[in-house]
């Protein structure tokens, strides 16, 4: 594994690989109530989370065609690590829709970094300069317990008024609710991101319309159409 890009029959190949691998881990998995650091690592190792990433930071810039088959090679052998394998690989994809600081920022120092992500804009953010404090409680954070920056859900205090949108949080800027005690899927660790009063640059906060769109600020940096 190097510079050249893999083809998806590869990528297949070790997507299966990485599914077998689960499946004999499925129950500690479900018992430790995440995906294992070691598993993640192998993940890391078959590129499994470049899939959709900017092929400038070392992406392979597939679509979601390639993306769901490799999600499901994973899923079959076991259903919580393919959940958070899917969150983990299409993340990038929601980076490469941030403005290109926040890429810079992200994948200059680790370009296998991982992002957890809470959707529902619960979060409250008040303006700070040239960005906003945020504070929040962000629930169903699956593979949080893996991840080096959070995507976190909450209101842009923008001038025509608030608005739902993401911000884009340092693992340093927040703690973990370990609040996740299931019957299924226990593995996925979806457990509760907690900030409080966090400093969030404004090029690191995106408004959900922009997203919903196709014009998010990455598509000024990345041209590929899988992007808007």
């Amino acid at each position: 594994k190097g510079s050249v890009k893999p083809g998806v029959d590869e990528l297949m190949d070790r997507a299966h690989a990485i599914g077998a691998l689960a499946r004999e881990h499925a129950l500690d998995t479900e018992q430790t109530r995440q995906v294992s650091a070691a598993l993640i690592g192998k993940m890391r190792e078959a590129e499994l989370f470049r899939i959709m990433q900017p092929a400038r930071f070392g992406g392979f810039e597939y679509g979601y065609d390639v993306f769901v088959d490799l999600v499901a090679a994973v899923a079959t052998g076991d259903g919580s690590t393919g959940w958070v394998y899917s969150l983990g690989a299409v993340h990038p994809w929601l980076i490469a829709c941030y403005p290109e600081k926040a890429q810079q920022e992200v994948w200059s120092e680790d370009r296998d970094a991982i992002a957890a992500v809470s959707y529902a804009p619960t979060g409250k953010a008040v303006q700070d300069k040239d960005g906003y404090r945020l504070s929040g409680r962000f629930s169903f954070a699956s593979g949080c317990d893996n991840a080096n920056w959070g995507i976190l859900g909450g209101m842009l205090p923008l001038k025509s008024g608030p608005k739902p949108g993401f911000f884009l949080v340092p693992r340093s800027q927040f703690t973990i609710h370990d609040d996740w005690f299931t019957m299924g899927l226990a593995g996925t660790g979806s457990k509760t991101i907690v900030v409080d009063d966090q400093f969030v640059p404004d090029y690191r906060a995106v408004a959900f319309n922009e997203m919903l769109t196709g014009n998010g600020p990455g598509t000024q940096t990345n041209a590929n159409p899988l992007y808007r």
